[in-house]
Order: structure tokens, then sequence, then C-alpha cells
């Protein structure tokens, strides 16, 4: 027994020895590594948390023994570390422990949150997963009975947006006397069903559990699935009056450009294409629109073009069918669309026109 009490001594005796040789060393790195902290103004916690990779919790716990250290260092006046630092840290580490636990507790509570991320980030983020939650939350109710059209929506979010292609379908839908009603979308509060079935492509044309898009082939759909008045086509039109003679991808490029050296030729396209049309209307010149007398898609399609040249254009660069002499074809059928119900009570505001394109401007 005299044996076994003598070993079991001289084995707790060995322990000891490990575990304070352990913590003095440790206390050592430690004490210098915290120390050059001070001098360079930074935090031990954070220094200690970032040089060992230590949960936080570990190295509260190394922080309470090392503070426990610099007491015996000082006292035995070994030279760890400089007294002055001494003193200093033995300062700091009793005025901060409440800190560090604080800072634990919240690293716990946080594990997401990344070091120097900007609260502005962080909100931003949080915003947009709370779109995410509420699309998801009422993804099961949210496809409509009614037909529906999905459009872009104003900088308020709420409005409807700037969008030529809405207004072409819009109008088609008022031409077939048809009762619609229509949400205005931004990318956050598109229907999460809209996302999923069609990628949230917009106009969209929700109608009998099918979405419709593309904004030629809602057209089409529209004239083949609602009775009234024809808006079809003739089979015989030319490439360039169904593509609207090219005009809006001339416009697009002349209104967009911030690049005062080459507007002169952007005009020069813009006005080319503003002839083609106007050669088709001089030609059948006893019609009151493209095909005809009364509308159809083409005109559905191409007014709504006119209408972003009178408006944005005309604020941008100073261009429009105004530029143009009373009489000119291209002006008067442009004042005969302008006054059908169906363009006139879907246009979007000018002020949205012009707000739309702007913001196209100034992200070239």
């Amino acid at each position: 027994m005299t044996v076994t009490l003598f070993v079991a001594i001289a084995s707790y005796s060995s322990a000891c020895f490990c575990i304070s040789s352990g913590i003095a060393v440790g206390a050592e790195q430690a004490a210098h590594l915290t120390s050059s902290g001070f001098r360079e103004g930074k935090q031990p916690f954070q220094e200690l948390h970032s040089h060992w990779k230590l949960p936080s919790s570990t190295t509260c716990n190394v922080l309470a023994s090392l503070t426990l250290c610099m007491v015996g260092i000082r006292r035995r006046r070994r030279h760890v570390i400089h007294s002055a630092g001494c003193s200093a840290l033995e300062a700091r580490l009793t005025t901060q422990s409440t800190a560090m636990a604080d800072f634990a507790d919240s690293r716990k509570q946080q594990p997401q949150r990344l070091c120097g991320a900007s609260t502005s980030a962080m909100l931003r983020e949080k915003k947009r997963q709370l779109c995410i939650l509420q699309r998801c939350s009422s993804s099961g109710a949210e496809k409509p009975e009614m037909t529906t059209l999905y459009t872009k929506a104003g900088s308020d979010g709420k409005s409807i947006g700037d969008c030529p292609f809405s207004h072409a379908v819009r109008m088609a839908l008022s031409l077939k006397g048809v009762k619609y009603q229509v949400v205005p979308c931004t990318q956050d509060t598109k229907p999460q069903w809209l996302l999923d079935d069609v990628g949230g492509k917009m106009p969209c044309v929700y109608h009998e559990g099918s979405a419709h898009v593309e904004t030629s082939e809602i057209l089409k759909w529209i004239d083949c699935t609602f009775s009234g008045l024809s808006l079809s086509v003739p089979e015989d039109a030319s490439d360039s009056l169904v593509n609207g003679f090219g005009i809006f991808k001339a416009l697009a490029k002349y209104t967009k450009n911030v690049d005062p050296s080459k507007d002169e030729d952007l005009r020069v396209e813009l006005q080319m294409a503003i002839a083609i049309l106007r050669g088709h209307l001089a030609y059948n010149e006893t019609e009151r629109f493209l095909c005809g007398a009364e509308p159809t898609l083409a005109d559905c399609q191409l007014l709504p073009v006119l209408y972003v040249l009178q408006n944005a254009t005309a604020h941008f660069k100073g261009f429009s069918l105004d530029n143009f002499p009373r009489g000119d074809e291209v002006r008067d059928y442009y004042e005969r669309g302008s006054m059908l119900p169906a363009f006139a009570d879907n246009a979007y505001g000018k002020e949205a026109c012009i707000a739309g394109w702007g913001a196209e401007r100034d992200e070239k």
C-alpha cells in the first residue's frame, strides 16, 4: 500500500510539472503575442483568436489562465514579457473580461456573420432572404384564377414600369376585349412559380393554367385564343414589316448610347429605319394602319416602340417624330395610333419611360 501511495504521489507530481510547464510555455507565447497586440493597438482576445484559430470559448479560457500566469510571472520577475507590457496586459484583461464573454456568445448566436461585412450588405441579404421566404410561403396560392399579365414594375416596385413589349401585349388584349389584371414585379417579388415555370421571363400572360412568354408568341396566342377583331398579319407581309422595320433595335442603340462621338452614326441608322416605315406607309397611303383600316399585331408591336421614341429618345437625345414636318407619313401614323383607346389607356407614364431608359444608360 505504501508503494502504491508513493507511485500515485509521484505520478501526480509529474503531471503537475507537465501541466505547469505547458502553461508556462503557452503563457510565454500568449504573453508575447498579446503584448505585441497592445503595442499595435489590437485587442488581446481578437489577436489570440485570429492567430491560434481557436474557438471563442477556448480563447476565453486561455486568457483567463493567462491572467493568473501573468501575476505569478510578475512576482517571480521572469523575463517573459516587458514589465510595462505586463502592467498594461493585466489592466486590459481585467476590464475586458465581460466583453470577451459577450463576444463569445455573439459568435455562437451568429455563426454566419463574416468579420468586416458591412451593415448595408447584411441588410440587403436579409431583405433578399425575406422575399424568397415570402414567395415560398405563398407559392401554393399564387397562380391566379383570371387572366393575368406579369410585367416589369416601376421604380416604386408597385406601379407599371417601362416596357414596350408589355405595352404591346396589353394593347392586343384590349383590342380583343379580354378582361385581365396586371401584376407589376421586381426581380425580388416575382412569384416562385414564375421563376420555376418560365425562368422569371416577363411579360408573361397566365391563362387557365398555362403561362405564355415571348412577346411575338404571346401576341399570336392572343389572336388565336380570343374571339373578336382579328389581329392577324397578312401571310404575304414582308419580313421587314413583321420585324417592325428594325426600328426598335436602332432606337435602343441610339437612346442607350452615352458616347457623343457615336451619336451621329446611330441617329442616321435610326432615321434610315424610320425611312423604310415611311416608304411602306406612303405606298399604302389609303390605309390608316400598317396592314389596312384596322390595327393588327404589327401595329401592336410598332406603336409602343414609337412611344419610346417620343418620350425617352426625345428626352435624352432631343430627337423624336416631332422633328419631322406635319403631314409626314410616320408622324401622322403615330398620331392616329396614339388616339386608339387600346393604346392610350395602356401606356405607362412618360416619367416611367424616361426613368427606365435612364437606368439602362447608367449601366453603360
